[in-house]
């Protein structure tokens, strides 16, 4: 542990007060007392000092070459910088300039307990009465000291202080980071439910193309005819054997609905109607046979089943006609 100090009055005053309370040390720690040196020497000193080793800095108002420095303001961080070991201090004002701390009086504390004693005279209190009282020392140590020399928190004093602590990304920036990431998290969900939700309907397309094949195949195979009737647009369209039973060179035909009524058979056109009317009002499937007139002018007797597809808000118009329709011989 190497002490130094300067040649003032004040100097030798605490280089006195350092040995008397290191002397308990003595038989733990090797003491080197750098006190009758000028600045120049003493930092020249410092700058080898061997591993393992602390500074303790009293006071350096005056160096042995005569040279008077303020202690706090210049002395301190001319030590703490040339020092190859971290230096601790005797007094709070001495904190902050490249020192570590250490258990230090506090002229803070002691300026609040002068405040309180005069306060008690100004009362009345007669001087005499009020007793005396030891200077206040308080643990007290610099964050940033502490990180340079790799000093550990946790193995402070309980109830230490310590100042200029730089706070962590995470403490400068937390809101930010967790803002962040409840984005990104709600991103994700959100690119995962849109990803679940376009399976879901891949999945419900490929089984409504299925379901069509299938049912394509089924009317094909029974020489019928299915078609829907989308009674907003009007629109018809027709699938399945449409040569067997129309006449027509396709497998599907689309069209408006009064398309249908010209293939049915004139004399059987009001029969349809009323059928088609009555299954609309009364909500009921659909049931007819009738004749269609084939595009080479051949008449068909077809058996006719449908049903109506109402709105799903409750209202009273159809909004599409599913049926189907076979070919029987007359």
């Amino acid at each position: 542990m190497v002490v130094e100090g300067g040649v003032g009055a004040y100097d030798r005053h605490l280089e006195a007060v350092a040995k008397e309370s290191f002397r308990k040390y003595g038989s733990r720690l090797e003491f080197t007392y750098l006190i009758d040196l000028g600045m120049p020497a003493l930092i020249e000193r410092l700058k080898h000092l061997p591993d393992h080793t602390i500074v303790y800095h009293t006071s350096i108002m005056q160096d042995a070459e005569g040279t008077v420095f303020i202690d706090a303001n210049q002395s301190v961080p001319i030590v703490a910088g040339a020092a190859h070991a971290p230096v601790f201090v005797v007094d709070d004002v001495d904190l902050g300039k490249g020192t570590v701390g250490g258990y230090l009086v506090s002229f803070a504390a002691i300026g609040q307990t002068v405040a309180q004693m005069t306060v008690r005279v100004l009362n009345g209190e007669k001087p005499e009465d009020i007793p005396i009282v030891r200077s206040p020392n308080v643990y007290m140590f610099d964050w940033r000291a502490l990180k340079r020399w790799g000093l550990k928190e946790a193995d402070l004093p309980p109830g230490s202080i310590v100042l200029n602590r730089q706070p962590t990304v995470w403490e400068s920036y937390k809101w930010f980071i967790t803002g962040g990431i409840a984005l990104i998290l709600m991103e994700t969900l959100l690119i995962v439910g849109l990803l679940w939700q376009r399976a879901r309907i891949r999945a419900a397309e490929t089984a409504l193309v299925i379901s069509n094949d299938r049912l394509r195949l089924a009317v094909e195979a029974g020489k019928s005819v299915g078609w829907e009737w989308d009674t907003k647009t009007g629109i018809n369209r027709w699938f399945g054997d449409l040569q067997t039973i129309f006449g027509i060179e396709s497998d599907t035909h689309s069209g408006q609905a009064e398309d249908f009524r010209r293939t049915v058979y004139p004399e059987d056109r009001e029969l349809v109607q009323q059928a088609i009317a009555d299954a609309k009002r009364d909500r009921k499937p659909y049931t007819a046979e009738f004749r269609v007139v084939r595009t080479d002018g051949t008449v068909r007797w077809v058996t006719a089943r449908g049903q109506f597809h109402y709105k799903d808000n409750g209202g009273s118009g159809a909004h599409a006609w599913h049926g189907s329709g076979h070919h029987r011989a007359p």
